[in-house]
């Protein structure tokens, strides 16, 4: 099995299956807005082998409580203690069929992918892994990955930037309750998207799933804060924190970095949920009345584009793969 070196950390590397997923900012959790926490996956059924992304020794396995909800009320947490002897891997979401003492591989097989309540209906099966300063594993212990820009190459950034409304995809795989599609380049890593001033990256994350923010990796520049981003020519947001390798965007031009941050630790917000989470955004299909309820921008060379439909929806279209929709994204 081919794996893709994806990110690092000094000299700790982080791999992903070359057929497989990867998303930095699909989550609301902090590592994920702090780029320390990528999600990863080389399968698209839950019970299946999850393989490793990363080479260690695993240290400790713990039995977590998920939050409420209809799937598994279990989680799993795996420590591995990495290379150096300096930093711990964190990996959740897993049944494990590893022990402690016991030497994994990059690929190798640590156990059988869980949905637990941690997970929403339309989630890729994957493994949440972070690299941590020490064995507490805490949020807010976690490292700040870095990107591995080998993966670029000529090709894969010159797909054609998007200049009119439709962005084109191509069905690769029809699941109960999303749609994963590829670009027509066959060596894309993602979506390209662009700033007002000219800036190009690969668009990361969620939208019109209930996150209020979405990750931007840089490609061709850094983006100045409160650029405005365009996925085929509709802004979707504004840049507000710049990182080395990555920005964050979220809808409201009006809100500082810190105050969307500081907004996100309101309790009304996290009983209620996220008040500006790109409602004015819609996403429509040309080809049909294909009722998209959001989509998710990921990392992959197979599938770069996961159209989420409601709940055990995906069964009342008539989709076959490699059927082409054309997606437009309209403000409301």
């Amino acid at each position: 099995m081919e794996f893709i070196k994806l990110a690092y950390v000094g000299d700790i590397d982080i791999y992903m299956h070359i057929k497989g997923y990867a998303s930095f900012f699909s989550s609301p959790y902090t590592p994920h807005i702090n780029g320390a926490a990528v999600d990863i996956s080389n399968s698209t059924e839950f019970g299946e082998d999850a393989l490793s992304p990363i080479s260690g020794c695993v240290e400790r396995i713990q039995k977590i409580e998920a939050p409420l909800g209809g799937y598994s009320s279990t989680d799993y947490v795996i420590a591995m203690k990495l290379k150096d002897g300096k930093f711990m891997a964190k990996l959740m979401h897993v049944i494990p069929a590893v022990s402690i003492g016991e030497r994994v591989n990059v690929g190798d097989s640590i156990g059988r992918y869980l949905r637990s309540n941690y997970l929403s209906y339309h989630h890729i099966p994957h493994i949440h892994l972070e690299i941590c300063r020490d064995s507490s594993l805490r949020p807010s212990k976690a490292v700040k990955l870095m990107f591995n820009y080998e993966l670029f190459n000529d090709t894969s950034i010159a797909q054609e930037l998007i200049a009119g409304r439709s962005l084109i995809v191509r069905i690769n795989e029809v699941r109960r309750n999303f749609i994963l599609c590829s670009t027509d380049n066959p060596l894309a890593l993602g979506v390209l998207c662009r700033t007002s001033k000219g800036s190009i990256g690969l668009i990361n994350g969620q939208l019109g799933l209930g996150l209020d923010y979405v990750g931007y990796i840089h490609i061709a520049s850094k983006p100045y804060v409160n650029e405005k981003v365009a996925i085929a020519s509709t802004y979707i947001g504004y840049i507000k924190r710049n990182g080395k390798w990555y920005s964050l965007v979220i809808p409201d031009f009006y809100v500082s970095f810190n105050e969307w941050l500081y907004s996100r630790t309101n309790l009304l917000n996290l009983v209620t949920g996220f008040s500006n989470c790109f409602k004015g955004l819609a996403i429509t299909v040309k080809e049909g009345d294909l009722n998209i309820k959001g989509v998710e921008f990921l990392i992959s060379r197979k599938a770069q584009v996961k159209l989420v439909l409601p709940d055990s929806e995906a069964s009342k279209y008539d989709l076959g793969e490699g059927e082409l929709l054309h997606l437009e994204l309209k403000r409301a």
